[in-house]
């Protein structure tokens, strides 16, 4: 007799994917092929929604990179209107990519093999650190699932393997902390649950320290606990620091790679440069553009305006000086760029003016 299967299982991936060797060896009627057909389209359609999901958050989580390098709200505006650069293209791409790959199919192998934090805290690790831990002196030996077995004289573990099952990296905590382990603690809740149910107290698999399941006194403070808490303290120090010194303005300058400079009838010397300004403050600032570094060097064009908050401009800037001031082919010459309402955000950056020595 063939059994039923309930609408709601069908919407399990398990039920999905283990369904076809069943299928092969029972006899097919009518009713049980039509089963059949719905539960294929039904994980046909559950597989397509999970990867849709996978790719949706991927593709989320590339726009959220590339956005830490340039205004996310005039990316996302370029993304709809096809009109986003190709390097920013080309980052969102390769961070979905390997967002996809990673968090969809990888998983727990990049905690394996690719992720270095579990390599650096072990070796922070001493006999003191509060670490997830089985107590073998508790558990072992382990007791079956057999009655004869459960009533000799064993420990408190009775070989469910839970705490293996509900593992993301796959480990047995029973061998001991192993550097897969990420502190998750799901098998310590598994295994207190298991506890529970048995009559047994919890905490066959706890938080505790290797001296600990050894009888000893475990000492919290230490010098090596001393010395990572003075250098925590030091990189928050620093840190703050940094933000405190921090000038909400991006500068960029590059010269213009077709035309090293031009000559004009008045024997001046031009050059031409491109300024990616990007006012990263929240609030408009109107800023002021000068340049020196030759005497007599001028600047052509318009030397003040506004950004709103979060506004990236490209200007086209042109320097000219008078040939006779030019000792040398290349000069250093120094653009600088302050807000007019604020000084203190101000940023100099030096670049090369080139022409023809003087004869």
């Amino acid at each position: 007799m063939t059994q039923r299967i309930p609408l709601q299982d069908l919407t399990s991936d398990a039920a999905v994917e283990h369904h076809s060797p069943q299928a092969k060896t029972t006899g097919r009627s009518p009713s049980t092929s039509g089963h059949i057909y719905v539960r294929e389209i039904q994980g046909f359609f559950q597989r397509i929604r999970r990867y849709s999901n996978w790719l949706l958050i991927a593709l989320v989580t590339g726009v959220t990179f590339v956005g830490y390098f340039t205004p996310v709200g005039g990316l996302v505006r370029d993304l709809f209107s096809l009109e986003a650069h190709p390097w920013a293209l080309f980052w969102i791409g390769f961070f979905t990519l390997f967002t996809y790959l990673n968090a969809g199919w990888l998983r727990h192998q990049v905690c394996l093999h690719m992720c270095p934090y579990a390599r650096f805290q072990s070796a922070m690790f001493d006999s003191h650190t509060l670490i997830v831990s089985y107590d073998s002196a508790r558990g072992e030996p382990r007791r079956g699932h057999r009655k004869e077995v459960a009533e000799a004289a064993a420990g408190d573990c009775i070989d469910c393997e839970l705490c293996v099952q509900v593992c993301p990296t796959g480990i047995d905590i029973r061998d001991g902390l192993q550097y897969e382990c990420i502190g998750c603690a799901a098998c310590i809740d598994a295994c207190d649950s298991v506890m529970a149910r048995i009559d047994k107290p919890l905490g066959l698999i706890r938080y505790t320290t290797e001296r600990a399941l050894e009888g000893k006194p475990t000492r919290f403070w230490r010098p090596q606990l001393l010395a990572y808490m003075a250098a925590l303290f030091s990189m928050v120090v620093l840190l703050i620091g940094f933000l405190n010194a921090r000038v909400p303005m991006d500068v960029e300058v590059a010269r213009d790679r077709q035309t090293l400079f031009e000559s004009t009838a008045e024997g001046r010397i031009i050059n031409y440069y491109t300024v990616t300004l990007r006012n990263q403050d929240t609030k408009e600032h109107q800023y002021a553009l000068s340049a020196t570094g030759l005497p007599g060097l001028r600047l052509q064009g318009a030397d003040t305006f506004v950004l709103a908050a979060n506004e990236t401009r490209q200007l086209r800037v042109a320097l000219n000086a008078d040939a006779s001031a030019l000792t040398q082919p290349s000069h250093p010459v120094v653009l600088h760029i302050a807000a007019l309402d604020e000084p203190s955000i101000s940023s100099n950056i030096e670049t090369r003016f080139l022409g023809s020595t003087r004869q």
